[in-house]
């Protein structure tokens, strides 16, 4: 049977950082110090076993499969040992479950972004709408406040209750536009992640730095 011609990276730097932004994730790093803190050293140990022990044998050997058989991960497991073809359509659910979750991050993130234009932030200021307490309560009390807001404005449905008030249109739409951002960085295959990828690798270490600066010259 004839291999399909399959499109190849432009340029090593796309492969490069296409690597680089499949591989670290964003929300470990960020709340790297705030587990260890409060889990102790024994998870930074373990930690830095994962990374540096197990993770780059098998980000070398994905990538070696991947570069051996040019196909998806099904037709690639299933051409090394066709009776393991069901752990390449186990990587197939496992990554669209994670996939979701990710992009429900996204729909937050943009959620917040878009509302931060406006003055006073909505999470800084008390309203009686969403609010669980009276509003004359929440004097230099910005956390609780903020905690509020996104459990009943932001995710007014996210709590167990049989007292279910319909599709939030407001989150509907930011998870919409989250998926529609996806799509619009995937559809021409690695031809267009590879030039996604200068933003979506550079752009996170770049912001972490600018919170670590202020961060420091806050103290």
């Amino acid at each position: 049977m004839p291999r399909t011609k399959r499109d190849s990276w432009s340029s090593r730097i796309d492969f490069l950082l296409a690597c680089l932004c499949s591989g670290p994730d964003i929300d470990f790093l960020v709340t790297l110090p705030y587990r260890s803190y409060y889990w102790g050293g024994a998870y930074l140990v373990l930690c830095v076993i994962l990374v540096v022990c197990i993770a780059p044998p098998l980000l070398y050997m994905e990538l070696a499969v991947g570069q051996l058989t040019r196909t998806g991960p099904v037709q690639a497991i299933g051409m090394l040992c066709p009776l393991l073809k069901g752990v390449g359509i186990s990587m197939v659910i496992t990554t669209f479950f994670s996939s979701t979750v990710h992009v429900a991050r996204i729909a937050l993130s943009l959620h917040y972004f878009f509302n931060s234009f406006k003055s006073p932030l909505p999470w800084s200021v008390c309203d009686e709408r969403w609010s669980d307490s009276p509003c004359d309560g929440f004097k230099n009390k910005s956390v609780t406040v903020s905690f509020d807001y996104f459990n009943n404005h932001v995710l007014p449905n996210s709590r167990i209750s049989s007292n279910w008030e319909g599709l939030n249109g407001t989150m509907a739409g930011y998870l919409f536009l989250a998926w529609s951002l996806c799509y619009l960085c995937i559809f021409r295959g690695i031809r267009s992640i590879g030039k996604v990828a200068y933003v979506t690798t550079v752009l996170p270490y770049f912001m972490l730095c600018i919170l670590l600066v202020r961060r420091c010259l806050e103290r």
